[in-house]
């Protein structure tokens, strides 16, 4: 297989006919549970407070057991880049949760307890050569990939600013990257394999054809600073992954907040298909308006294969801006009818022959057509959050909503008769929000906030969806298949 292959001859699909969504039988049946962890806990590393852990979730759906109402199972929560917005060595990792969940029925007020959950265990990230990664900022001079410089507290080691999170059927892990903004392959050790492809128009630049990682330099074309891959999953039967930047292209109207359309990426995982590890699709998805900006998405959960959920969020509520909270959802997406644009004037970067941008917020060209959605759980419902003694207006304690909300994880309802009911676990990231923040044994910031973190359970029924596990199969995707960072776009674009 030629993952080096270029994307604009890989493929260039005319725009696709608009199909109106059937969201009949999409319902929300209210939140049912809560749970909470003390910001000022540790993990087991006991060298490093835990933080952060709902930046992705991902529900171990094969570990799922039911009696007398009570669900038990275990998780596994993805930090981002650590105190302090990339000022830190923080060493990426991935946290296992063992967790307990007995759904709230009849009547509030409830207490917050219907979840709980324990941190059991935390795999640091390595490199190809063993070395952890760190959440320090990567250096602008350093073009090949995002690392930090070798006299900063990041000593040189890759720069990984972990956003999604994915389990593989053979146990490896897909990770997604805000500075690439890149989309990473682990085996189940938690060492790198591979790099998956990206298009040109994705690439961070600064000035037009100069590779530029450092998330605090505005770019010409590519990702937005700190707006990169946020969202990534898996269909449920392992074969399609997805994965949706943050915010809009910088070519797109990404340096303003009044700009409204991102993308999706797709990538067939299918083992020993001719385009196994290659993207297959690009989707533009557009986002809501609240508060006079666009709401950037957080989190994408796959129901199918061609239908997700997306988590979108303002920027308001506990440890974010001043305000009551405008728009916090998780919203149903329909693919099918979207036009693909992949290979198509819309994926080039600024600078290329004939680079097409998209609009800021104005209608989309004729036969070009956004993905439809369905705005589906309103996690700022007043009745629902005052039943768990929860709030998201303009107060600030401790029983105020968080910020930002970026995992999302499924799992069967068993305890009803309804065969596409399931409960959707929302958790949040608190951005290490505690009294007193410990990276590798030192102490490296104190807040006068407390943000906890938090899992809210909801039951939803999802006609069509699956969060069966999918069986044991070998990975097509192994080392010696994908060469390190080989495949990606940025990497044929301007080293070839």
């Amino acid at each position: 297989m030629n993952y080096s292959k270029s994307l604009l001859t890989l493929m260039a699909l005319a725009p696709a006919t608009l199909v109106a969504a059937d969201f009949t039988g999409f319902i929300n049946h209210g939140l049912v549970g809560v749970g909470r962890l003390s910001a000022n806990s540790l993990d087991q590393t006991g060298q490093d407070t835990l933080g952060g852990v709902f930046s992705s979730l991902v529900v171990e759906t094969g570990t799922i057991q039911e009696s007398g109402g009570t669900f038990t199972g275990k998780l596994y929560g993805l930090p981002d880049r650590g105190f302090g917005d990339g000022a830190q060595d923080y060493h990426a990792r991935i946290q296992t949760f063992d967790f307990s969940f007995t759904p709230a029925s009849g009547a509030g007020p409830f207490p917050q307890t219907q979840i709980n959950f324990s941190n059991t265990g935390t795999k640091i990230l390595k490199d190809s050569q063993g070395n952890p990664f760190t959440g320090f900022n990567p250096d602008s001079t350093f073009t090949a990939f995002p690392k930090s410089a070798p006299g900063s507290l990041g000593g040189g080691k890759f720069s990984l600013d972990a956003e999604g999170l994915v389990k593989l059927p053979n146990g490896d892990w897909m990770i997604s990257d805000e500075y690439g903004p890149n989309v990473y392959r682990f085996d189940s050790s938690g060492k790198l394999l591979a790099t998956l492809p990206l298009p040109a128009s994705f690439v961070p630049e600064q000035p037009a054809g100069t590779v530029n990682f450092d998330a605090n330099i505005a770019n010409a074309s590519g990702r937005r600073g700190n707006r990169g891959m946020e969202g990534l999953s898996v269909s449920p039967d392992g074969n399609t992954l997805f994965a949706m930047l943050q915010s809009p292209l910088m070519q797109d109207g990404g340096a303003s907040n009044s700009s409204i359309y991102t993308r999706i990426l797709q990538y067939d995982l299918t083992p020993g298909a001719a385009t196994e590890g290659q993207l297959t699709g690009e989707f533009i998805y557009q986002l809501a308006v609240a508060n006079g900006r666009h709401t950037p998405q957080s989190e994408i959960l796959a129901l199918n294969d061609h239908q997700l959920l997306v988590l979108e969020r303002d920027n308001r509520g506990l440890g974010g801006s001043a305000g009551a909270s405008a728009y916090k959802y998780v919203n149903v997406v329909e693919l099918n009818g979207a036009s693909n644009v992949l290979g198509l004037a819309y994926d080039l970067g600024v600078g290329d022959p004939g680079q097409v941008n998209l609009p800021i917020n104005g209608a989309l060209p004729p036969g070009i057509n956004a993905a439809e959605k369905l705005e589906f759980v309103n996690m700022l419902n007043l009745t629902e959050l005052t039943q768990f003694g929860l709030n998201a207006d303009a107060s600030r304690n401790s029983n105020s909503l968080a910020e930002k909300w970026e995992g999302l994880g499924l799992f069967p309802a068993t305890d009803t008769p309804e065969a596409d009911d399931f409960y959707l676990f929302v958790g949040n990231d608190n951005d290490f929000t505690a009294s007193t923040v410990i990276h590798n044994g030192q102490v490296v910031g104190t807040t006068t906030t407390q943000v906890d973190m938090m899992l809210l359970a909801y039951r939803v029924s999802l006609p069509g969806a699956s969060a069966q596990p999918v069986p044991e199969a070998s990975s097509g995707l192994a080392i010696g298949v994908l060469a390190l960072l080989a495949g990606s776009r940025w990497r044929q674009r301007h080293q070839s």
